[in-house]
């Protein structure tokens, strides 16, 4: 995985991955363009160069390869099939980012793609944007999440931050309080 600031080329990906996960609650692509361009905002891209293997999967290989010791099909032609082209583009598997006021944080988005969850990118996303956040003068996070996105809670928990109070429905689509929690570095 490669981790590094989002830039304008990958906002198509991007706008794509906020609706993904967050729906009709998405940011819009201007509203993600004025954050990469704003100076007090630090977006951040996770990239992977291929898919992750789909963990529901108990077949040990996949069905589309043959066997080791098995020879490749021929089609009625006698040739063998030619290999399916394979993807090196980079995607954008998470993002993150922060919005700087003097020594505050805020952190306004940490979307993973689906397959890519639980597999540890937005620990690496969110501990790299606190460096470079830390870095650029802020002391203290605070974000808002939603009070049923337990593991969310407990990744923003490992990283050391605290529960500050709760906003009553915050969040629509379906209604739901948000916890604030802070950090102080």
């Amino acid at each position: 995985m490669r981790i590094r600031e989002l830039s304008e080329e990958d906002l198509d990906q991007a706008v794509c991955l906020e609706r993904e996960c967050f729906g009709s609650q998405a940011w819009s692509g201007q509203a993600l363009l004025d954050a990469v361009r704003n100076e007090n905002a630090l977006y951040l891209a996770a990239f992977e160069t291929c898919a992750p293997a789909d963990p529901a999967s108990t077949d040990p290989a996949p069905a589309n390869l043959a066997p080791v010791n098995s020879a490749p099909e021929k089609p009625a032609s006698g040739n063998p099939a030619p290999e399916p082209p394979v993807s090196e583009a980079p995607v954008l598997a998470g993002c993150c980012g922060v919005w700087i006021s003097f020594e505050e944080g805020e952190i306004m988005n940490v979307a993973v793609r689906k397959e890519y969850r639980r597999k540890g990118v937005a620990g690496k996303l969110m501990k790299e944007l606190l460096s470079r956040a830390e870095k650029r003068g802020a002391a203290r996070f605070i974000l808002e999440v939603r009070e049923g996105n337990l593991p969310a809670i407990r990744l923003y928990e490992s990283l050391g931050f605290l529960h500050a109070g709760r906003r009553r429905n915050f969040y629509s689509d379906p209604a739901e309080d948000a916890l604030i929690m802070i950090k102080e570095i």
